[in-house]
């Protein structure tokens, strides 16, 4: 259980993370 608890937490971070990236790409992109 506790095993599968953490499993949605990292793969959150790396949504959040993702995320992160393709706004920070698109804010470049709209600069340009």
């Amino acid at each position: 259980m506790k095993r599968l608890a953490r499993v949605p937490i990292k793969f959150k971070e790396a949504l959040q993370k993702h995320n992160f990236r393709i706004k920070k790409s698109l804010g470049q992109n709209f600069l340009i």
